[in-house]
């Protein structure tokens, strides 16, 4: 299993920095690690403004480890064709990747291969085990911070968090990794439905998604183990973030509903009888659909339930926005009211309260350090071209200048 991390070093992209760590699935061991730097185009460096945001010196990273276009393709190619699954830190990683592949002609290289976005597989792993602390989710270097990781890279971050959950939870992960039963985006996986009422609520936790089917915890005055069978993926698409004020100013005893959660913990812990309960019968229960589930009251409603739902949805819908959730669930709970929160994993994810006042002082130095040692770099570069009559250096430079100009 591959895992991969990508950075662009300026808004052109160029220079790309993938990271990558080859691990093995079955023990957690690395394999081999390495970061890879694809270099520009003569006249194209790694942007300050840019630079301060990564866990490298970028420039340094271009000296040490850049590659031209064809030695990384050709390194690049013989890395992946070695592994089955290539997991991405997220979407707009494999995006990226996606793209540097064309850059580099390299349009088949992904061709038979598992595609996997490791943000869904730690979101799922986290919704079934509760590991992390809710305010942690969106952030997986926070959440490798957790492990005891100290290393500042993504990529290690994403090992670390691996690695936590196959020595907690491995017959957990086993479903998530080996089996891939969860969706390849991080919108299939992980989110809760709350709905809010003024005596009653309702929470589904999903904890595993496949094309066919969601297990998870339903709670509804009181709590059980649920396996519900879908058309498609439906109405799980709301983040798991309780937002306390818009509970209070829903007049709910939020409180109330954050112990009621809690309790489900039974069923989230691989050491209780509850959890092995769901565990063991889950091939039984949902693979087989056993006589003995497709006879019951509880499976009829259900059926019922997503054939009313698959009326109401577009066909060939997978993913259901925020606002077609909230209207759904208004329309078909009546006076229950409902609060839906930010989607995690967004790509427009909101920076964590008090970021700027925290970080503005740190981010401004490292962004004059940074300008002021690339200008110290390039008044250095262009005496020593001045002195020696280099024309070719004296047009790169020239180039340099213009693009910090810009």
């Amino acid at each position: 299993m591959l895992l991969i991390h990508l950075l662009p070093f300026n808004r052109d992209n160029y220079p790309w920095c993938v990271d990558i760590i080859s691990v093995n699935p079955e023990n957690a061991e690395i394999l081999s690690q390495s970061r890879i730097v694809v270099t520009p185009p003569a006249g194209i460096c790694p942007s300050p403004t840019y630079a301060v945001s990564f866990d490298c010196d970028c420039i340094e990273a271009v000296r040490k480890t850049g590659l031209n276009p064809a030695a990384a393709a050709e390194r690049l190619a013989m890395i992946i064709k070695n592994h089955e699954r290539l997991v991405f830190s997220g979407k707009r990683a494999y995006l990226m990747f996606r793209e540097l592949l064309c850059n580099l002609q390299m349009r088949n290289v992904l061709k038979n291969k598992r595609i996997t976005s490791f943000k869904s597989i730690v979101h799922a792993a986290v919704s079934l085990k509760g590991i992390y602390y809710p305010q942690a989710w969106n952030n997986i270097k926070k959440l490798g911070a957790e492990t005891g990781n100290t290393d500042n890279r993504y990529i290690r971050s994403m090992y670390a968090v691996f690695k936590d959950l196959y020595l907690k939870a491995p017959k957990l992960l086993s479903y998530f990794v080996n089996k891939s039963l969860v969706l390849d985006t991080a919108e299939s996986s992980g989110k809760i439905i709350l709905g809010i009422g003024e005596d009653s609520f309702f929470i589904f936790t999903p904890v595993m998604v496949t094309s066919e089917y969601v297990l998870g915890i339903s709670i509804v005055k009181e709590i059980k183990p649920l396996v519900l069978p879908v058309n498609g993926a439906v109405c799980y698409t709301v983040s798991s973030a309780i937002n306390t004020s818009i509970a209070r100013e829903l007049k709910t005893d939020f409180e109330q509903i954050k112990k009621l959660h809690a309790e489900s913990s039974a069923y989230l812990r691989t050491d209780s009888a509850e959890y092995l309960m769901l565990m063991d019968n889950l091939e039984s229960s949902i693979k087989n659909e056993s006589e003995d589930v497709l006879a019951s009251d509880e499976y009829r409603s259900t059926e019922s339930m997503f054939a009313e739902l698959s009326e109401w949805f577009e066909k060939d819908r997978d993913v259901l926005s925020a606002d077609e959730v909230c209207a759904h669930i208004a329309r078909a709970s009546g006076r229950l009211r409902t609060a839906m929160m930010d989607y995690l994993y967004s790509e427009d994810y909101p920076l964590p309260l008090g970021y700027d006042e925290v970080y503005r002082d740190i981010v401004s130095a490292r962004i004059s350090n940074a300008r002021d040692n690339m200008v110290a770099e390039l008044e250095y570069a262009t005496a020593q071209a001045e002195k020696n009559s280099n024309q070719q250096s004296l047009q790169r430079l020239a180039n340099l200048y213009r693009y910090l100009s810009e």
